[in-house]
């Protein structure tokens, strides 16, 4: 196996294969069930675990690229000070993907266990593939 030059690399590589799992999940989900509407939101699920894992990527590779400039020069205050508006992001995306499921199941009727479903393999993917990386690529640590 390759070993991975670089942090963009590897979260390159997640993404895409990121994007395989939401497809194949979603015509898995549609041949199985033969429902339309249950491929629709395996789909929408996985979308949206995608973006939420994407954007807080960015952030964190942020977040701690500041933790690391700040260490430098030991200013511990403001380390705090960046934890709590990461923190207060987080919590504002969980708000967010909130009222984003509420809309997806109340209006539009998805099912909310296939949505659930969908979000849960798109984490449980991330896991896998960075547990692959660490324990036979040897990730650039």
């Amino acid at each position: 196996m390759k070993k991975l030059e670089s942090i963009e690399e590897f979260f390159r590589r997640i993404e895409i294969l990121l994007f395989l799992v939401i497809i194949l999940g979603s015509l898995l989900c549609l041949l199985i069930s033969k429902n339309l509407m249950w491929g629709i939101a395996f789909f929408f699920g996985g979308l949206l675990g995608f973006l939420n894992f994407r954007s807080t990527k960015r952030e964190g590779i942020i977040f701690i690229r500041k933790v690391q400039e700040s260490l430098k020069f030991h200013k511990e205050a403001s380390i705090y000070k960046e934890k709590n508006i990461f923190i207060l992001k987080l919590f504002l995306k969980l708000i967010a993907t909130g009222i984003i499921l509420f809309v997806l199941i109340a209006k539009f009727h998805f099912h909310p266990v296939i949505i659930l479903f969908s979000f849960f393999t798109i984490y449980a993917s991330i896991i896998l593939i960075t547990l692959k990386y660490l324990i036979f690529d040897k990730l650039f640590i």
